[in-house]
């Protein structure tokens, strides 16, 4: 840590370690001097307005995917458009929960 970072604590893992936050925490990641790769998974869960950033870079797998994992991949049935931050739509429960149950 340093004098860019008042009050920061590094959290120091082992393998297979798992660290659950909220986004909102300021977060980063440590100088790796071990000179080992570093591997990282990452999951994060926001709005359903927030569609993965590589959406629409992966449309094999929109394509083979679920009803119920298309919606969490982030496709709600439409394109984006300002404004609709809070659209929801009418289905979700249904695809969500029914598709959840088998």
């Amino acid at each position: 840590m340093d004098q860019n970072s008042p009050g920061a604590v590094q959290l120091n893992g082992k393998a297979g370690d798992c660290y659950i936050f909220s986004h909102a925490l300021w977060h980063g990641p440590a100088p790796n001097n071990s000179g080992n790769g570093r591997k990282t998974l990452l999951y994060n869960y926001c709005q359903m307005f927030m569609r993965c950033y590589d959406f629409e870079k992966v449309p094999d797998t929109v394509e083979r995917a679920t009803p119920r994992q298309r919606r969490l991949l982030g496709d709600l049935g439409y394109e984006f458009r300002p404004g609709s931050y809070f659209y929801v739509p009418e289905d979700q429960s249904e695809v969500i929960m029914q598709s959840a149950a088998k």
